[in-house]
């Protein structure tokens, strides 16, 4: 609450004006199993960060409160709902379809854009968590016949999909098909595709906050 003094007629008058400094839309989480509160507080300031929202978060017994410094309208909502909501599958399959790795696997919050400065794509970096569990899958790959050497990495794959049926196409619906002729002893991997820089930048949002979503779950949203 703030106080305005105003001089009228010689007289003294205070008014007091309410509604300054309150707060705007909150936003509801719950904590995943075996997520402390730390943890989960962490992963919901770390998602208001990547959608450049700002606010005060606070956790207590596995339930996080976002509380944001402005209000969002009804539109803002449904398309921040979604966000939350649906997230972004991020997967590496093998030749066959099979799915070897995902988002799960990457360390929160540390995919990036990567460019380069003769080429006009963009491509994105990625941290692995465990650099040995890689290290097997790759081996695994590198040790199959001719052929079905890949580590195919798709975005939001369904399941009447198939990297045979795809291949040969012009415009695949996996984003690159990488073939792993030795196993790989890094937790680094980069995703090349015929990425956009601005393309990049929203996959990379994507899968950020897809890595973080493995900490909570979106309840609710309150607006005003």
């Amino acid at each position: 609450m703030r106080k305005i003094w105003l001089m009228i007629a010689g007289l003294m008058l205070t008014i007091f004006i309410s509604g300054c400094g309150t707060s705007g839309s909150t936003l509801h989480f719950t904590a995943a199993e075996n997520v402390d509160n730390e943890e989960a507080k962490e992963a919901v300031s770390s998602i208001l960060s990547l959608l450049e929202m700002e606010g005060s978060v606070s956790s207590s017994e596995g339930e996080v409160t976002a509380t944001l410094n402005e209000d969002i309208s009804s539109s803002q909502k449904e398309t921040l709902q979604k966000k939350l909501e649906e997230g972004i599958d991020l997967s590496f399959r093998d030749f066959n379809d099979k799915k070897m790795l995902g988002e799960k696997d990457l360390v929160a919050g540390t995919a990036e854009v990567s460019t380069r400065k003769d080429l006009d794509t963009a491509s994105i970096a990625v941290q692995m968590k465990d650099k040995e569990h890689f290290h097997e899958i790759t081996k695994d790959i590198a040790n199959r016949e001719n052929g079905k050497k890949q580590l195919v990495i798709w975005i939001n794959y369904e399941d009447n999909q198939s990297f045979k049926e795809e291949k040969d196409k012009e415009n695949p619906a996996y984003v690159s098909a990488p073939r792993v002729s030795t196993p790989l002893n890094t937790e680094s991997v980069q995703i090349a595709g015929s990425f956009s820089e601005e393309e990049a930048k929203e996959l990379v949002q994507k899968i950020n906050i897809a890595t973080w979503l493995h900490f909570v779950e979106l309840e609710s949203i309150d607006t005003k």
